[in-house]
């Protein structure tokens, strides 16, 4: 949370720039229409895009600074919240959009923040979700935790959460701003 406190400019600037367009258009072609809440919005890169599409969207980030950067990059509404305590009401949402978030939290909150979402989404609703491929856990230089997660067991996350796996794979290999080569998995899933 210091990190992006901290860098929240920084931060955005390399962000700002990076493309989640394939997986983007995936979600959406998916998303039935209605409210999309992204989850752990950053600077708004996704939100700007969703938005510039005509959706309707809301943002939730626990850095206030990048809340407010996400807000005027997309001219969406942003909530200050924590991903684990979404203020957001049961089954009112068609689409959570959650791009490299739940790969802060520690391993045995995942689920968890999966079993939020759902709750959040209505029947049909659909959820992307990206986080590093791999085993163990990272503390950056910066100070950011990344743990890494395996493609199955990511999918399984979803499925005992009641979900319905539209797309599971790790193909995404790519820079970021943590490294030059990370792999990702990438997860489309619809609520049942």
């Amino acid at each position: 949370m210091a990190f992006y406190e901290r860098e929240a400019r920084r931060y955005a600037k390399l962000t700002l720039r990076m493309s989640m367009a394939p997986q983007l258009a995936e979600f959406l072609r998916a998303c039935p229409t209605g409210r999309i809440l992204d989850l752990g919005c950053g600077a708004g890169r996704d939100l700007r895009d969703m938005s510039a599409q005509g959706r309707d969207v809301l943002g939730l980030d626990r850095s206030h600074r990048l809340a407010v950067l996400a807000r005027s990059v997309s001219g969406a509404p942003v909530v200050v919240a924590d991903l684990l305590r979404p203020p957001i009401s049961s089954g009112v949402l068609a689409g959570i959009w959650s791009s490299a978030s739940l790969l802060h939290l520690p391993r045995e909150q995942v689920p968890y923040a999966i079993s939020e979402a759902s709750r959040m989404l209505r029947p049909g609703g659909v959820m992307f979700s990206s986080v590093k491929a791999g085993r163990g856990e990272q503390q950056a230089d910066d100070g950011r935790r990344f743990v890494f997660h395996e493609l199955g067991a990511w999918g399984d996350l979803f499925e005992r959460a009641g979900f319905r796996l539209l797309s599971l794979a790790a193909p995404a290999v790519g820079p970021t701003a943590t490294s030059n080569a990370d792999v990702w998995i990438n997860c489309l899933a619809q609520r049942g």
